[in-house]
């Protein structure tokens, strides 16, 4: 049986710091030598927090204070992020102001798409799968997932799973939005986090929300399950929880929650009508075709991939 802790916060940086120890203090952690822990952030693009699509500093420097208490103020804490389509980490991290944040927590940046990398297969179902991740990932002694809670319109929601999923060492990842569900349980099955937290400060479904929540848990798949709930989907409509347990990544049944009533969220969080949202997309793409031969100007390979699906 798998545990999810569930907190609600305030909004402040003392609010979210109480709320994060609260959270935490309710995670049952292997007790063991950590001597260096990799934060793998969710900074997918250059918003701010505020806007419900990027992990809340102030989330990070909880989490950072929560472990240097547990396992020793001298251990190695590194900040991670991986290139992406339209994002670039050395970039995100000066917009999104992590460079001062890394300093005033003793903490390193690091580009999960740089350095030695690593390549490792996996099969899920009958599909073999080969992703590249960074020698930084393996060579923590601890990892810890901190994901936004978020809508996706290609996969419903983002969490946990989708997080890891962000950790690929190539860039270009709309490459796998083919083959979405099975690419992110196969980075799922490649790199497993010790500890998840979840970023629902302010979140965002079809709008940004104040939303007040932070879940954590050890198993992705179980703490992808509640936060689903939460966005107002069953586990069972969402595609790639399914398979990753199935694929025996975690469990989405048989969860023991402690703390708040994730219930209290749900009726707040705006629920995103993904399904309507695809209907318009070949709409948008047709308007973008027309801009590109009036102006002159590219389709980004994303948005064209995005049409396919």
């Amino acid at each position: 049986m798998s545990t999810v802790s569930v907190a609600r916060s305030g909004f402040s940086s003392p609010e979210i710091r109480k709320a994060i120890f609260d959270l935490l203090g309710r995670v049952e952690l292997e007790k063991r030598n950590v001597q260096s822990i990799l934060i793998k952030t969710n900074a997918c693009f250059y918003w701010d927090s505020s806007t419900g699509q990027t992990t809340d500093l102030r989330v990070i420097s909880a989490v950072i204070d929560w472990l240097r208490e547990r396992y020793g103020q001298d251990v190695t804490i590194r900040i991670g992020e991986a290139d992406a389509s339209a994002m670039r980490v050395r970039h995100v991290f000066e917009v999104l102001n992590y460079v001062e944040l890394a300093k005033q927590k003793r903490s390193e940046l690091v580009n999960l798409s740089e350095g030695e990398k690593f390549e490792k297969e996996v099969t899920v179902g009958k599909k073999k799968i080969v992703f590249p991740f960074s020698k930084m990932i393996s060579n923590s002694n601890m990892l810890v997932n901190v994901p936004k809670m978020k809508s996706h319109p290609i996969t419903a929601m983002t969490c946990c799973l989708k997080n890891v999923y962000g950790m690929i060492y190539e860039p270009y990842k709309w490459q796998y939005h083919t083959y979405i569900d099975q690419a992110i349980v196969a980075a799922n099955k490649i790199i497993r986090p010790d500890l998840n937290v979840v970023d629902g400060v302010v979140a965002n479904g079809n709008r940004p929300v104040k939303l007040g929540s932070l879940l954590a848990g050890t198993d992705p798949v179980a703490v992808d399950s509640v936060s689903a709930k939460i966005m107002g989907y069953e586990p069972s409509e969402i595609s790639h929880i399914v398979l990753a347990e199935k694929e025996g990544v975690g469990k989405s049944k048989e969860i023991t929650v402690v703390g708040e009533d994730p219930e209290q969220f749900r009726s707040v969080f705006p629920r995103r009508n993904v399904a309507m949202e695809k209907r318009y997309i070949p709409i948008l793409l047709g308007l973008l075709s027309l801009y590109s031969r009036v102006a002159g100007d590219i389709i980004p390979p994303a948005m064209e991939k995005l049409g396919s699906l």
